[in-house]
């Protein structure tokens, strides 16, 4: 089955994927532009990479995050899904 993680989307689409800089400025609409590293992605593109770093962090350490925690799911075809 799959494991499905429900990841807190504060600041995701602020955050830098590639150094971890988070700033406001970092995002203009659709484009992220990292002020930090200069590193550039589509803003949900960049987005969807820190909420897959921060449930594949959670599933190392075996720990939940402090929302709702973790439920296990039906497979839907052996993937795991983060939201």
């Amino acid at each position: 089955g799959g494991t499905f993680l429900k990841v807190p989307p504060q600041y995701t689409s602020q955050k830098c994927s590639c150094c971890g800089h988070t700033e406001a400025g970092n995002r203009k609409a659709q484009n992220f532009l990292c002020l930090s590293c200069g590193f550039e992605s589509h803003a949900d593109i960049n987005a969807a990479k820190n909420i897959l770093a921060a449930g594949l962090a959670v599933i190392a350490c075996g720990e939940h995050l402090d929302v709702t925690g973790s439920m296990k799911q039906e497979p839907t075809g052996g993937e795991h899904v983060f939201a």
